[in-house]
Order: structure tokens, then sequence, then C-alpha cells
């Protein structure tokens, strides 16, 4: 799925119902789309049935190609279901849908799905000429943008410097003050390394356009609205607005911040005194996040301070968080992939899997017993992986397949 988490509905029989990729507040939101779900909205075994009683119908196909498209194992049948719609229904009068709280037309989505899936290799190789000619068929498309934004991540791929530049180039004409675009020039200008100038005079104007749009005056609105709802004598909903989850967030924000400030000095290994307070900053606003912590556990490390490091995140962290799968899970993954401490972050990986087993945690346990030349124990841990994963896996499928090699080089 395309989501996390997503929930899986099913009947008695284990025929698959629906599913509802991702989760975001608020809560009766997503509750709504739950019920909608037993009430037989648009679910996929609802949209399955009414596709095979009227194939033509260009809007349930349309729901359909979506709904396959959540999934990674129904891609292959999504796009077969958008080359039907455009099929069907090649002027684009037929059925509508809907896109960013916009209607388009379903052969116009169809097109477009298409394309996108050209521009990012669903052919095997990418290929922007589908969108390019979608772009120019639809000059006033209200998929224009997202059309724009693919091609500039198919030439922020391409090692064609000229090519790439020429497109880039183009496109920051046609949306001048778009700051989402224009940061995607920057960003390939960093790639590139040859337009450094233009990427500095770019992202100035970035910094023009949305300096007015500071974290002070945002506070002052939603300060503004507390205070009004003080005002009615309704404390709860002014807490709702501007209270602790509300500085909570802000906190999270101003943390990854400087987490990140700190990483990106000490991979550079330069301005190391600041990474160093900037990370301490970090860890006192929150000291319990794992990101936090492998974080500063890393730039110890860096700085040559292996005791530092293990204090923070090493055995007796691993006692405090010995019945949180996840943060078992993520810290045998640390410790494996600098294939160190092998024997603890097995112990961990294993701790996690009886308390909740998952394919991800099977994973990691097979790339440890890798790591220890324990081939028999890690093809055991990957086919578990692949089985709890319930769709196909690259990288799961990639070890499995480095596993079964070693294990026929040894029987040679």
């Amino acid at each position: 799925m395309s989501g996390t988490p997503t929930a899986l509905f099913l009947e008695g029989d284990g025929t698959e119902v629906d599913w509802l990729p991702g989760y975001a507040p608020p809560a009766e939101k997503h509750h709504e789309r739950v019920l909608k779900v037993f009430r037989g909205v648009d679910t996929f075994k609802v949209l399955l049935e009414r596709h095979a009683k009227a194939p033509a119908d260009v809007e349930v196909a349309t729901k359909l190609a979506r709904k396959y498209g959540q999934r990674r194992d129904g891609k292959a049948r999504s796009l077969e279901l958008y080359k039907e719609v455009i099929a069907a229904d090649p002027q684009g009068t037929r059925g509508m849908t809907e896109s960013d709280g916009q209607l388009i037309s379903c052969a116009e989505f169809a097109e477009f799905s298409l394309a996108l899936a050209a521009a990012e290799g669903a052919g095997g190789k990418p290929d922007p000429g589908p969108m390019s000619g979608f772009m120019a068929k639809y000059p006033s498309s209200r998929m224009m943008k997202k059309a724009v934004l693919s091609l500039l991540n198919y030439y922020y791929a391409t090692p064609n410097h000229e090519e790439a530049a020429r497109y880039y180039e183009n496109i920051i004409k046609k949306f001048p003050n778009d700051p989402e675009i224009l940061i995607c020039y920057v960003r390939w200008a960093i790639k590139d390394k040859q337009n450094v100038d233009r990427g500095i005079e770019i992202s100035e104007k970035i910094q023009s356009l949305t300096k007015t749009v500071s974290p002070g005056t945002i506070d002052f609105y939603t300060s503004s609205l507390a205070e009004l709802y003080l005002l009615k004598d309704d404390a709860t909903k002014a807490e709702e607005v501007y209270g602790r989850k509300y500085m909570k967030d802000k906190a999270d924000q101003v943390g990854y911040g400087l987490i990140n400030y700190a990483r990106f000095w000490s991979e550079m290994n330069k301005n190391m005194e600041s990474a160093v307070a900037m990370m301490e900053t970090a860890l006192r606003l929150d000291p319990e996040n794992p990101y936090f912590l492998e974080s500063a556990a890393d730039i110890y490390f860096q700085l040559k301070k292996p005791d530092k490091a293990l204090a923070i995140y090493g055995p007796e962290y691993a006692k405090k968080i010995q019945d949180k799968a996840p943060y078992l899970t993520g810290y045998a993954r640390y410790w494996n992939n600098r294939k160190e401490r092998l024997d603890e972050a097995l112990a961990a990986v294993l701790r996690a899997i009886a308390i909740a087993p998952t394919a991800r945690a099977w994973d990691i346990a097979a790339q440890i017993y890798i790591n220890g030349d324990r081939y028999d124990e890690a093809l055991k841990a990957e086919e578990t992986a692949i089985k709890l994963a319930g769709s196909p896996n690259l990288s799961y499928d990639a070890r499995l397949k480095q596993i079964k090699a070693e294990l026929e080089k040894i029987k040679k």
C-alpha cells in the first residue's frame, strides 16, 4: 500500500472489501472514511462489481484505477484501466473525476496518469515524451503544475546537463513566482554543481517571495484566534488551537531543524562546535526521539568519542526500550548498518519480533545474520520477511537472491 498506517477491510471469507491508506487528523474525518466503507460507498469490492457490469462507465473505471494505484501490486492493472477510459471516451465528455478539490474529465486524468507513469519509468526506462504531449494537448489543465513537477523530477535525474538546463530555465520563466517550482531549480543546481550562481539568484528570490509568512506572524494569527475563543469563555477551543499540541508540533519542527543542522555540519566535518551545541539542544527538546539519539551517536563517533555515543544510544538505551518493538527494530538497524555490536543488535530485533513480528524486523534480522555469515538463518529470516510483507518488495527479493547465492557458493 502507499500509506502508513493502512486499514484493510475483509469479509468473513477473506475477500477484500476495501482499504484506507494513511491517516490524517482530525479523527472525525478519518472516522467518516471508515463509515463510508461500511456503507459500501465506492469501495474496491463495489467498484469491481460495477465495472464488471458496466465496463464503459468511465467514472467507475477511473475510481477503480485510482484504487488499484494505491497498491504496489495494482499499478499495472491501474494503467490498463486508464487506457480503457481513454478508449471509451477519447473526447473526454462522458465523465468527471476530482483532483485536489477540482473536477476534470476522466479522460484527461487518465492521460495524465499514464504520462506520469511513463515519466517515472513504468515501462522500464523513464520517458518524458508522453508528459510533454499531455502538456501540449492540455495547456490550461488543472494538472499542469503536477505535470511540470513530474518532468522536473525526470530532468533532475538525467545525466544530460544541457537538456536539463534548458528545461529548468524554460519552466522557471513560466512560473517565475512559484516557490515550489523555483526550489526544484535550486536543488538541481546543488546536485549539478554547474549553475551555482544562478541557483543562488533563484534561492534569494524564493526568500523574498516567502519572507512575509514568518513563524512569528503565524503565531500572532493563531494566538489571536485563541484570544477570541477565550473572550467567548471557551477555554477548551482556545487550548485546541493554541495549546500544548500546537507548541509540541513547533518544538518538533525546531528539534528536527537543529538535528539536521548538526548532521549537515558533522558530515562536512566543519563547524563542529556549533553542530554539537545544536544537537544537544535538540536532545533537550526531545530526549527520547530515536532519530535525535541516532544522530547524536553518529556525531560523537565522528568526533572519535565512542563512549559518549554508547552512553546515548547503547546498552542502557536498549534496556529502556525493551518493550517498544519499533524502537528495538530501529536500534538493531542502526548497529547493523555500522556493522558493530551485532550480538546486541540481533538480541534487540529478536525481542522486537517476539513482541510484534513485522516484515521490517525480520528483514533486519536477516541482514544481521548476513553480516555474521549465518546464511541458513538469514535465509529463513528473509523468507519470513517476504511472507509477512504480503506484496512484492524489491529490496527483500534482492537480499533473498544474495543469500541464496552465498549459500550456493558455500555448498560448492
